[in-house]
């Protein structure tokens, strides 16, 4: 129910770049959700498939920015996403990746900014759930941060206790669960050669999205209800 709650709120249901729940059935064991049609196949899958398995840093940004309005608009509603990752942002037929999988999101009570339930793929939990000490919003930066190193290298920078020689090595099989809990804690992060750090520099990085005319215009369009580039037009907020 938490799940479809999450998809049903009006400004997250209009959003371009999340997932649109068609319908909902039920019946006395389980809650069904019909979500729109996604034949493009997510961000892990695409970084497979790319030369040398890592993605054009200027492609990398555009998926990036569109990840970063996604996840904008989930904590403009005080939601926690907590599940950020490659595999949950899949393409739509047009190209843009739309994310998917609220299971794991959590709408947080009016007052309180943290909470404690640990959730999450290892690779990807910020060091404050690990931790335990509460954690929000910033959990979910965290894990953009993850997404972005392993769609430009190859690999998550905490998967493996060293970065592969052999460009061609990013298997991270086999890993126990602590070395990556004791890597997010301790280890600095070892960034390959030739990285995409231009990621971050080229017209304003991923942050400034909003100097580009595209992303520009969906922010535009959910402030002021006008239809984007799919045709969604956004809702006021619902008051939750």
């Amino acid at each position: 129910h938490s799940e479809r709650n999450i998809f049903c709120y009006r400004n997250v249901a209009a959003h371009p770049f999340i997932c649109s729940i068609v319908a909902t059935f039920q019946d006395t064991a389980s809650v069904y959700l019909a979500l729109e049609y996604l034949p493009g196949g997510d961000l892990d899958a695409v970084r497979g498939l790319a030369p040398g398995n890592v993605l054009p840093a200027r492609v990398a940004q555009f998926y990036l920015r569109c990840v970063a309005l996604a996840i904008e608009c989930l904590h403009e509603h005080g939601i926690v996403y907590r599940g950020c990752e490659a595999e949950n942002f899949v393409l739509d037929a047009g190209g843009y990746p739309q994310l998917i999988d609220f299971g794991s999101a959590k709408r947080m009570t009016r007052g309180s900014g943290i909470t404690f339930t640990v959730c999450g793929t290892p690779e990807c939990l910020a060091p404050e759930v690990i931790l335990g000490s509460g954690h929000g919003a910033a959990s979910d930066c965290w894990s953009v941060g993850v997404m972005c190193f392993e769609l430009l290298a190859g690999w998550t920078p905490f998967g493996k206790a060293n970065v592969p020689q052999d460009p061609l090595d990013r298997s991270e099989e086999d890993v126990d669960p602590m070395e990556i809990v004791r890597n997010i804690l301790q280890r600095d992060v070892a960034f390959p050669e030739g990285f995409g750090m231009d990621v971050s520099a080229s017209q304003g990085g991923v942050k400034n999205s909003g100097a580009d005319p595209v992303f520009r215009r969906v922010r535009a369009g959910r402030a002021e209800g006008e239809p984007d580039e799919r045709g969604v037009r956004a809702g006021g907020d619902d008051g939750d």
